[in-house]
């Protein structure tokens, strides 16, 4: 099944935390969106990431082979992407109320566009 969201994961040797988004994100997708929801991790440090993830229909890691940077990261998770609908995951991203509320409100027809933004920004 085609992915409807794409999450992009940019990440530089952080497997703990990484994985904890993950498992975040996947706690928080009620099915059957779940389902169409597909993850490109890119991995810009040097932890070999596929000994820790393994790819399948839901998860893809890139290995550059080098550091390619935050947007470098974006761009090559975005290249290989043709989900509608990309996520660019951050820290605040992965926190289970913010995410699941950011896609309820996404496949919400009333709302056509959003951002988020730190509860601390006024």
């Amino acid at each position: 099944m085609k992915a409807l969201v794409e999450v992009i994961c940019p990440t530089y040797d952080n497997l703990a935390q990484l994985l904890q988004m993950l498992n975040s994100f996947n706690a928080s997708i009620q099915t059957p969106l779940a389902e169409r929801v597909h993850y490109t991790v890119i991995n810009n440090g040097k932890t070999p990431l596929k000994d820790y993830i393994q790819d399948s229909d839901r998860i893809t890691v890139i290995e550059p082979g080098k550091n390619t940077g935050w947007e470098g990261g974006l761009k090559l998770g975005l290249e290989k992407s043709d989900a509608p609908f990309v996520m660019f995951a951050t820290r605040i991203a992965s926190d289970v109320c913010i995410l699941s509320k950011c896609l309820e409100m996404r496949f919400n027809p009333r709302f056509a566009s959003m951002r988020l933004v730190p509860s601390s920004a006024q």
